[in-house]
């Protein structure tokens, strides 16, 4: 896991083990701690405006969205599996065997729609669309419901050696974003 930077605070992993994973929260400008999480499943942040979000891909995935400054526990929830996340403004996008998208600080479900692999691992961006993959299918979908904009479908000989695409140039995504809109 690599540092998440919500504000003025940058996350930074301290133990990636199995039930002793830690977080440590320093001061952007300054390099002071803010504050420490040890001994906790959560193992993964992404960055959601002031809130860090800490999640586990694992049997009983968990999710907790913290107050970037403080540390302090905003909202704790679970999911049988959390494969994959993306942040989107204040909505957190889950691959929970099927996608899921929840507000940040409420926890409300906003929306359930679609099958496949979430695109961009943890990226956060402020952003009316993001990618997926399934059967071989490139989709473009909106944020705000989940709906596929736009599609690409491979030859399944190409996606059956190609599998889902874990980094797509920033071309791909930009023409295939724009395929179908206007």
């Amino acid at each position: 896991m690599d540092a998440a930077r919500a504000g003025l605070t940058v996350v930074v992993p301290l133990d990636q083990d199995h039930e002793r994973s830690g977080f440590a929260a320093l001061d952007a400008e300054t390099g002071e701690v803010r504050w420490k999480r040890r001994r906790s499943r959560l193992r993964q942040a992404a960055a959601a405006g002031p809130v860090v979000v800490l999640w586990n891909d694992e049997e009983g995935g968990q999710i907790a969205a913290v107050d970037a400054s403080t540390g302090e526990t905003l909202r704790e929830g679970e999911f049988g599996t959390i494969n994959g996340l993306l942040v989107r403004g204040g909505t957190v996008i889950l691959d929970t065997a099927g996608f899921r998208a929840v507000d940040i600080r409420t926890g409300d479900e906003q929306w359930r729609n679609g099958y496949g692999d979430l695109l961009g691992q943890g990226e956060q961006a402020d952003a009316a669309l993001f990618h997926t993959w399934g059967s071989g299918t490139l989709c473009v979908r909106a944020t705000d419901t989940g709906e596929v904009v736009s599609r690409t479908t491979f030859p399944k000989r190409a996606s059956k050696r190609l599998g889902p695409p874990r980094s797509l140039p920033r071309w791909v995504l930009a023409s295939s974003a724009l395929e179908g809109v206007g």
